[in-house]
């Protein structure tokens, strides 16, 4: 579980790393904590949080191949 606290570190995480030139991305986030982080603008920055989306895809993604939808 996250709170609004966690869910603002990663924000402020997610800003610095960006400042640095380095991805950031989620993974198999569970529906409260995607619920929260939604409301905080995160989804907006860091792309879709859906549920399904594992180490795999972010690898996948930052290596720009397209997701084999299992």
């Amino acid at each position: 579980a996250i709170d609004l606290a966690g869910a603002r570190m990663l924000l402020n995480l997610y800003s610095e790393l960006q400042d640095k030139g380095i991805k950031f991305r989620l993974v198999d986030a569970h529906a409260d904590v995607r619920d929260l982080l939604r409301k905080e603008g995160l989804e907006e920055k860091i792309g879709y949080l859906g549920r399904r989306i594992i180490v795999a895809d972010a690898i996948d993604e930052f290596q720009g191949i397209e997701p084999s939808n299992n």
